[in-house]
């Protein structure tokens, strides 16, 4: 049975307990650093606004939460129906708190 790993949505500050399964993402070098979240296509994607204000894409590097650090932040992936108006699975900007 998977963990429960404690992260705080960066955005929001909600704080809560989430499976250790659940799908990361690093963080692009060139988000926007007002980004809330960045978008994952089902071929492995990811879509972001980088700093220079242009819409981006690059290959992804999923990653189960366990494999990361306390106070590490990366990209948490939302609930099962968090998508964007594309349809694309939305990742939201966290900070480990486990």
């Amino acid at each position: 049975m998977p963990r429960l790993i404690s992260i705080v949505d960066l955005v929001s500050g909600i704080v809560e307990d989430i499976s250790s399964e659940t799908a990361t993402l690093d963080l692009p070098e060139d988000i926007d650093g007002l980004a809330r979240e960045v978008s994952l296509d089902g071929l492995g994607t990811v879509h972001y606004d980088a700093s220079s204000g242009v819409r981006r894409t690059a290959d992804a590097r999923v990653v189960p939460l366990s494999d990361r650090r306390s106070g590490e932040t990366c990209l948490v992936c939302g609930q099962m129906d968090d998508t964007d108006a594309a349809g694309l699975r939305r990742f939201h900007l966290s900070l480990l708190d486990d």
